[in-house]
């Protein structure tokens, strides 16, 4: 038996499998069974496949739109810090600015109220000496002087000389510290006053080292600026405020 049934096995395999495949062919429900299995095995195997490859392209986007969300948030925090960065610097060049602004007016105007020291008493000189704030060097100079008006005049007028070049060169210092976060066009308008500045303390000061020369010899520079001061306050304080406030400015026109 096991003989016949190994040699009748091809054949039957063979039968069946002949037989399905007509089964198949033919248009009966047996064959639109069988057709319609098929069908939906290659469906869902596509729509497995669609399934898996949308999954993986939702990962993909949204690994793509955290990091683009990340990335606009560090161009927004950067934004921000720039914009206080800079509204910090300009502060402080805006103070150094007034402070030497007011420190060269005060040296070239050469307004300076000279005390009677000819009509005071020794105990209304003394009071005066301890009020000012003359330091023991300048008092034993005024002191000691022939003419005390005018040697009082000549000490504060260095001593606003001197107080001049310093503020200005502080303001030189504060540009140049922060000029990194400002605008390229503002930082040269502070530049070009403050050089200003310089120039007309420098030609006063070498009038006070040279009092037999006239002034104009040295040039036109204190002229000009005591002239052109209070114009040149104005623009750089209209152009730092313009700065600043220029977000404001532009959502209020909008």
């Amino acid at each position: 038996m096991p003989e016949i049934w190994t040699q009748i096995y091809p054949w039957a395999v063979s039968a069946i499998g002949g037989f399905i495949g007509a089964a198949v062919l033919l248009p009966t429900k047996l064959g639109e069974a069988l057709i319609q299995f098929k069908a939906n095995k290659l469906l869902e195997g596509f729509k497995a496949q669609q399934s898996q490859e949308l999954e993986r392209l939702k990962s993909s986007q949204g690994r793509e739109l955290e990091l683009l969300k990340e990335q606009l948030n560090h161009l927004g925090d950067r934004g921000r810090r720039s914009n206080e960065m800079e509204f910090a610097a300009t502060e402080s060049v805006w103070k150094a600015f007034v402070k030497a602004w007011l420190s060269t007016n005060t040296c070239t105007g050469g307004m300076t109220s000279i005390p009677r020291f000819s009509s005071m008493s020794p105990d209304e000189l003394t009071s005066f000496m301890s009020a000012s704030d003359l330091d023991a060097r300048e008092k034993k100079s005024l002191l000691n002087s022939a003419d005390r008006e005018k040697e009082y005049g000549n000490i504060v007028n260095w001593r606003t000389v001197s107080r001049a070049e310093t503020d200005i060169y502080q303001a030189r210092l504060v540009l140049r510290e922060q000029r990194i976060f400002m605008s390229a066009a503002l930082t040269t308008e502070f530049a070009g006053v403050i050089e200003r500045m310089s120039g007309a303390q420098i030609q006063r000061k070498l009038s006070l080292q040279n009092p037999h020369i006239p002034s104009h010899e040295f040039g036109n520079d204190t002229r000009d600026w005591m002239r052109d001061c209070v114009s040149e306050f104005d623009l750089l304080a209209t152009l730092a405020n313009q700065r600043l406030f220029r977000e404001e400015r532009d959502r209020a026109q909008a």
